[in-house]
């Protein structure tokens, strides 16, 4: 999962700078959680459905169009 390296060349900049960043290394367990589970091809959004499947939620979809946001609008 490139989000985990990622988030390692993230953490080691900020040992370097001495920087403590606690939500980052509980985003790095989450995500070393989803590897062990094998989900390693999976992308970021795979986090939310472990979130979810954790606190006893399934997410449904909405089946709604949704933008990308890059558009201009007029």
């Amino acid at each position: 999962m490139y989000l985990r390296k990622d988030l390692e060349l993230g953490l080691a900049a900020a040992r370097k700078t001495g920087t403590v960043m606690p939500l980052t290394v509980q985003v790095r367990e989450l995500v070393q959680s989803l590897i062990g589970r094998g989900w390693s091809a999976q992308d970021f959004a795979t986090l939310l459905l472990q979130e979810a499947q954790a606190s006893g939620l399934t997410l449904e979809p909405e089946n709604v169009a949704v933008d990308d946001g890059l558009t201009p609008r007029h």
